[in-house]
């Protein structure tokens, strides 16, 4: 970021008082990000579209999606130097229509989506998270009959089969928001 983001170090700070380590630090972000934003999950729709993130809009509106909550998690954890914390995304090649057009996806086992109440499976062109040699979702809750915030797993381990029900799991590159406004 260009300028410090009071907000920001606000949360950062403190949701990561007393922690000695950027891996502590990210896992407490992430887990406050799910609780503590008043977020509503909004697929289809984002304020993080890489290497943008449109940070002023996502503190003025209820809704977020992955990207968003990825880029949370990275730039909540850059603003307290951290330097190793990125994002990476995952793509899937289940075919399935939306609005009359094709995608290529994955299906879900169920999840609690961020501000959501239900446990419910979905259908999504990729998945983004932040990342840190591991997964940090802020953006769901895993397995129903144990919840829990995904923080530092495996992408291809216990997280992966937690959340992949159906369809390709394609996990990119690492990349970062460069650009926050």
């Amino acid at each position: 970021m260009a300028e410090p983001w009071t907000e920001v170090l606000d949360y950062a700070c403190d949701w990561a008082s007393g922690k000695t380590s950027e891996a502590s630090a990210v896992k407490k972000i992430t887990e406050k990000a799910y609780t503590n934003l008043g977020k509503i999950y909004k697929g289809n729709d984002t304020h993080a579209e890489a290497p943008y993130f449109n940070l002023t809009l996502f503190f003025a509106q209820n809704w977020a999606d992955c990207r968003d909550m990825s880029a949370v998690v990275q730039v909540f954890t850059r603003a307290i130097g951290g330097t190793s914390t990125k994002v990476r995304r995952i793509d899937g090649d289940f075919s399935f229509y939306f609005d009359g057009d094709e995608y290529q996806g994955f299906k879900t086992h169920p999840i609690l989506a961020i501000g959501e109440s239900q446990w419910n499976y979905q259908i999504w062109a990729f998945h983004q998270v932040g990342y840190l040699n591991n997964v940090y979702d802020a953006c769901l809750k895993l397995k129903q009959s144990s919840p829990r915030i995904p923080v530092n797993e495996n992408i291809n381990g216990s997280y992966k089969n937690d959340l992949f029900d159906l369809g390709g799991w394609h996990p990119q590159s690492t990349l970062s928001y460069t650009n926050v406004y």
